[in-house]
């Protein structure tokens, strides 16, 4: 027989023997991940992860209906004042109050649980193996709104992080670990793409912190995202071939992207990100004079790069929208001296002349852009920052994913 590592070596105490491994191999699933869950060096798709991550879907549910089940126990001999009166039976075996609360050792093993589970779906699930049989739906894969062929089928590994965060007592509300754990996944999921677990993420996200800025902005992001010409289109060619995405339609998505803002706003008035694509989004919702108002407050907050780009282009087209050609021309020129091969605002800088009647100001902008052929698409130098700004957290995912994973190793409270 295989020696059982027993229950958190760390606590120097086991609950069940060795001879547990003989009884119900549910039990034993049990045990083993919670040998791996103590086990597992957070970052590493290590064998605790390897192992915990080939267990099928059906395994994985006993397993989290286990836990919750152990949880709910825990809550309730709290809540009752029984204290050690308190039993439970599990698969055959009689296990107190104290037995169980050495199994999670305050929360910490719940979130050493979330940690292992989201380096599982990070670094281990291979989800072009994966078949209908062992998770609950797919996403249909899109490039540039065409559909490519094959379906990316989800994992059941962050919504069993999830799960295992609902068990944290007295509540996950006013945990700073599970809030870290949902930034980090979210900013995870975000700049990754995986667009069809992003949004049941951040709804129980928001359900438990619904006042966090940085878990709102994400929610704003997302939506967003699923505003865009590339996102839309590609939702059009699911419903015209009988698909039903969760998506809205363009304006539904804008007016949720808003009311994220707004909040983010709300608590953080500073929150320059917010205040900029706040003034976007209002103006791709038509609503050119609010829109013009927000974007001249974000340029308050000393904006640089990126940022200051994107509030000149911002603005740029508020002014025209609001017939002041004059300053649109002026914040064009200004995006186009802060990125000289960028196309955007060139092109621009050529309608604004066109529909001002200047044939020649209209070509000469023109022939800027053409005049990019010549530079390699990979130069650096002819990077435009708009063909990026749908998608978010591409500096500071692994920086929050270093310090989710540092969590495991800290006294968690």
């Amino acid at each position: 027989m295989r020696a059982l590592l027993l229950i958190l070596p760390v606590l120097g105490t086991a609950v069940f023997s060795q001879d547990a491994e003989q009884t119900n191999p549910s039990l034993t699933r049990v045990l083993r991940w919670l040998d791996d869950v103590q086990l597992h060096t957070p970052g590493y798709g290590d064998p605790p992860a390897t192992e915990v991550g080939s267990w099928s879907r059906s395994q994985l549910d006993t397993l989290v209906g286990d836990i919750r089940r152990l949880a709910g126990f825990r809550r309730r001999a709290r809540d009752s004042g029984l204290g050690r009166l308190a039993t439970l039976d599990l698969y055959g075996r009689r296990l107190t109050r104290e037995d169980v609360e050495k199994m999670f050792d305050g929360n910490r093993t719940l979130i050493r649980g979330a940690v292992l589970h989201a380096d599982i779906a990070i670094l281990v699930d291979d989800l072009s193996k994966r078949t209908p049989a062992y998770n609950d739906g797919g996403t249909l894969i899109f490039e540039d709104g065409r559909r490519r062929s094959g379906v990316q089928y989800e994992t059941a590994h962050w919504q069993i992080g999830r799960l295992l965060l609902d068990a944290i007592t007295p509540s996950p509300a006013g945990n700073a670990s599970a809030l870290l754990w949902y930034r980090a996944t979210s900013a995870f999921l975000l700049r990754d793409r995986y667009l069809g677990e992003a949004p049941d993420h951040l709804n129980r996200a928001l359900q438990i912190f619904p006042d966090d800025p940085s878990l709102l902005l994400d929610n704003g992001y997302l939506n967003e995202k699923f505003s865009s010409a590339a996102i839309q289109v590609a939702v059009q060619e699911m419903r015209a071939t009988g698909g039903n995405p969760a998506v809205g339609s363009r304006r539904a998505q804008l007016e949720r992207a808003e009311r994220s803002f707004r909040q983010v706003l709300r608590i953080e008035p500073r929150q320059a990100d917010a205040r900029l694509r706040l003034g976007h989004t209002l103006g791709e919702l038509g609503e050119h004079e609010e829109a013009a108002a927000e974007l001249r407050q974000a340029f308050a907050a000393n904006l640089k790069g990126n940022q200051l780009y994107f509030a000149e282009l911002f603005l740029g087209r508020e002014e025209e929208a609001l017939g002041y050609r004059a300053d649109a021309k002026r914040h064009f020129e200004n995006a186009a001296e802060l990125y000289p091969k960028a196309q955007s605002p060139r092109l621009a800088l050529s309608q604004l002349a066109r529909r001002s009647g200047d044939r020649a100001g209209a070509i000469r902008a023109l022939q800027g852009v053409t005049s990019l052929r010549s530079t390699p698409l990979n130069d650096a130098a002819r990077m435009d920052p708009w063909w990026e700004y749908y998608e978010a957290h591409g500096d500071d995912t692994e920086p929050l994913l270093e310090q989710m994973r540092a969590l495991a190793g800290a006294n968690i409270p």
